[in-house]
């Protein structure tokens, strides 16, 4: 529902209307009106956003997870192994 409010055509040209509109709501009944249909567009598109980050940040830490199951990625845990450090087969 979120959704529709914040992408949906009417809702983005009608907040946008409230903020030209409002200074001429004030001290009037639509005032409050006004002030509401902006301030829960804000707060919608902050959840979006908070909500895009929790489900990016699940997917790279799933996805990350997966591929070291898999064996494709050493987790990354102490120092890492650079040209050099090993030679004729032998740690140094």
């Amino acid at each position: 529902m979120v959704g529709v409010f914040l992408t949906g055509w009417a809702s983005i040209i009608a907040v946008i209307l409230n903020y030209v509109k409002r200074s001429e709501a004030r001290g009037t009944w639509p005032e409050w009106d006004f002030q509401w249909q902006i301030r829960t567009c804000w707060f919608g598109l902050l959840w979006v956003a908070l909500c895009l980050l929790v489900v990016v940040g699940r997917f790279r830490t799933r996805l990350a997870s997966a591929e070291r199951q898999a064996g494709n990625v050493a987790p990354r845990v102490g120092p890492s192994v650079r040209s050099g450090d090993i030679v004729e087969g032998r740690p140094r």
